[in-house]
């Protein structure tokens, strides 16, 4: 037995519900481990047993929360000092938007195949603030997207918001194509990670961004309620999202106040920390698998998706089936199959232990493929699908 595969088992080992379902349903929610469950479980109780006001409990869990920042900041290859937490991507989103100052006519670049959320935050700044929103287009390919682009940073742009992998379609965008091109303007550029953090390698100084945001209960495997924002030195001065000074009230006179960071420009109150120092404990499982390792094994789920997909009438896949721009997401149309027939057959699905999720925006099921699935449940999902589909021809 190889380590990859010997790793794997214990990671569907770690995962109960692989024992009763085929979860396909990673990029909304990833399941959380048994052992970082356990971790989460253990320093709350740690918590209420001695009392989060006792001398000391509260710096143990404090110490504990700061070699997480510096494991996650390694992980991504920043520093722990440019990395603040939040609860998850759509609010490190928004710490991103609110730390820039808009004014009526301001311009706002937008993919086209951006999360609601995102969208939703536009709309508001479009609302309240009277920002333009400029939509580039992300289906057509790179050339299109950068094309796009291109022309909408030679308006009054203040920011461009662009995914690093699609939540629609699972294509992976040329973020650092779009980087390269927005620092030439001089428009900073913030860059969801949500849907490619724990997939693939990720080393944020090489996307050459401003902003990267990104959640930890997705690929990451980690506890709801967790995700970060990444600053960039070059725009940390400016970051001041909400209203917290430099120095403390409690700083003693005389003493010179601590150094700017992402966090203290934006981490706000009491926190559960041990949510955070569970978010570790799944970042040592990516770890111990190893991105790359991930990522290949991924991908040859994803490609035998595909081969299996091909041979069926009335099934299109939505995602590009070249290497190098597919990931572990995966969009499909049934032809013949409206959004009342795709919820029933997503319903359907589920009677017989398989989770996948009804994408909206085509309409189309979304099969999001993680380390922990197999090839087992691709061709059962597969068949199934297609046993489905004829029965409502």
């Amino acid at each position: 037995m190889t380590r990859a595969t010997k790793s794997l088992r214990q990671l569907r080992e770690d995962l109960p519900l692989t024992r009763r379902l085929a979860y396909f349903q990673t990029g909304s929610y990833g399941p959380t481990p048994d052992s970082v469950l356990r971790v989460v479980a253990e320093r709350m109780a740690y918590q209420s047993r001695y009392g989060s006001a006792s001398p000391g409990v509260t710096g143990v869990l404090l110490d504990q929360e700061h070699r997480v920042r510096r494991q996650l900041a390694d992980f991504l290859g920043v520093q722990r000092e440019q990395l603040a937490w939040t609860s998850n991507t759509s609010q490190a989103m928004q710490r991103v938007l609110r730390s820039l100052d808009w004014r009526p006519g301001d311009e706002i670049l937008v993919s086209s195949a951006e999360h609601v959320s995102t969208q939703d935050a536009c709309r508001a700044l479009e609302q309240h603030r009277e920002v333009v929103i400029r939509t580039f287009p992300a289906e057509a390919g790179d050339d299109a997207l950068l094309s796009g682009l291109e022309t909408g940073l030679k308006g009054r742009a203040r920011l461009v918001c662009l995914s690093q992998v699609s939540t629609l379609d699972g294509r992976r965008l040329p973020a650092r194509q779009a980087a390269g091109l927005a620092r030439a303007r001089g428009v900073p550029l913030m860059l969801d990670g949500a849907q490619a953090v724990g997939q693939y390698p990720v080393e944020i100084p090489a996307l050459d961004c401003d902003y990267y945001i990104a959640s930890g209960h997705k690929w990451l495997l980690g506890p709801l309620g967790v995700g970060f924002l990444w600053v960039s030195p070059d725009r940390l001065s400016q970051f001041r999202p909400d209203f917290i000074p430099d120095a403390s009230t409690w700083l003693k006179p005389g003493n010179p106040p601590p150094p700017v960071t992402a966090s203290s420009r934006s981490e706000l109150g009491t926190h559960n920390y041990a949510l955070r120092i569970g978010l570790g404990r799944a970042l040592e499982i990516i770890e111990a698998l190893g991105p790359d390792r991930i990522e290949r094994y991924v991908q040859e789920l994803v490609q035998l998706l595909f081969h299996e997909l091909e041979a069926r009438p009335g099934i299109r896949i939505v995602t590009p089936t070249k290497p190098g721009l597919a990931s572990g997401l995966v969009a499909l149309e049934l032809k013949e199959l409206g959004e009342a027939e795709l919820r029933k057959l997503i319903e359907n699905l589920l009677e017989q232990g398989i989770v996948v999720k009804y994408q909206p925006e085509r309409p189309a099921l979304r099969v999001s493929v993680a380390a922990f699935n197999t090839r087992e449940e691709i061709l059962r999902l597969v068949d199934a699908i297609d046993v489905l589909t004829r029965s409502r021809r």
